[in-house]
């Protein structure tokens, strides 16, 4: 009996986490809608094209569907050249002007690089070490929200299995992440932090880490109301929740880019691609509130 499209979809998506998972599929099932067909690979690339400009107003979206259609036909070894073409030329540069009109526009209401140093540092001396740690890592290392989906343990043996973890050492804190948007393409990261303040607050937020680290793991991000841990699906919500004035780590990346704009720091650039998993390109279009002049500069 042959496999259903839905089905060989599943299938190939079945490693991905389960927000990457969701989002497929999501983007699978609403373009069938469009399309109004059942199997998505039957269809003409420039048949594709055309309804999803005319039926999807939103040109970030276009792209997600544009990129499920090309899974699709890659998934059946079918053409997807016209697809590919559309997706890299056009429809690139349509939402990077988009993006740089939008990044320009929020330059101005976003706190400074300095703000967000001293409420950093600020909430290590308060005592708040559970926010402490999150805005660390955000900010020193530009995490995205589910890389802080992690589980503090104090034994390198005690890390199994597809998840993120923060290792506690006596004097340091390895952090490793499995679970991130793209470890389909970077694998695993580690990364050892030695500063005293990080250290200490993680510590002191474990003193009762006496339960099993399998059973009963001790996550690092609760829910908003600090009872349960975050949900994988929630954990974008609580990581916002814990920012600085709630703005979240896009706005995070974002003042960071700002700074090195500023300093002309390509080092600094090079080590968020590193840190993040995500090509300087895609850092410059997307998360640059001055993005013609800084390109330049780099290109």
């Amino acid at each position: 009996m042959a496999v259903s499209e839905p089905d060989r979809i599943l299938d190939a998506i079945s490693g991905y986490c389960n927000n990457t998972q969701k989002a497929y599929l999501y983007s699978y099932n609403k373009l069938r809608t469009i399309l109004d067909i059942e199997n998505i690979n039957e269809i003409p690339n420039d048949e594709i094209i055309e309804k999803v400009r005319e039926n999807v107003p939103n040109k970030n979206s276009v792209n997600q569907l544009i990129n499920m259609a090309i899974k699709v036909k890659r998934i059946y070894e079918k053409e997807d050249e016209s697809l590919v073409n559309f997706r890299d030329k056009e429809l690139k540069q349509s939402i990077a002007a988009s993006t740089i009109a939008k990044n320009t526009r929020i330059s101005p209401l976003l706190p400074t690089y300095s703000e967000i140093n001293a409420w950093i540092e600020d909430l290590y001396e308060k005592g708040e070490y559970r926010k402490y740690i999150i805005n660390f890592l955000l900010w020193n290392l530009n995490c995205r929200n589910l890389d802080l989906w992690a589980r503090f343990i104090r034994r390198p043996s005690e890390a199994v299995g597809e998840h993120n973890y923060l290792i506690l050492k006596q004097n340091s804190v390895e952090f490793i992440r499995r679970r991130y948007k793209t470890v389909q393409h970077h694998g695993e990261k580690s990364n050892k932090i030695t500063n005293k303040n990080f250290v200490k607050a993680c510590w002191e937020i474990t003193k009762g880490l006496i339960r099993d680290p399998i059973t009963h793991p001790y996550w690092l991000v609760l829910q908003s109301d600090g009872e349960e841990h975050s949900s994988e699906e929630q954990i974008g919500h609580h990581v916002s929740f814990n920012t600085f004035e709630k703005i979240g780590e896009s706005n995070y990346l974002k003042i960071m880019m700002l700074h090195i704009d500023n300093t002309g720091n390509i080092t600094k650039l090079n080590q968020i691609s590193k840190n993040r998993g995500t090509h300087v390109n895609v850092l410059l279009t997307n998360y640059n509130c001055k993005n013609k002049e800084f390109i330049d500069l780099v290109n």
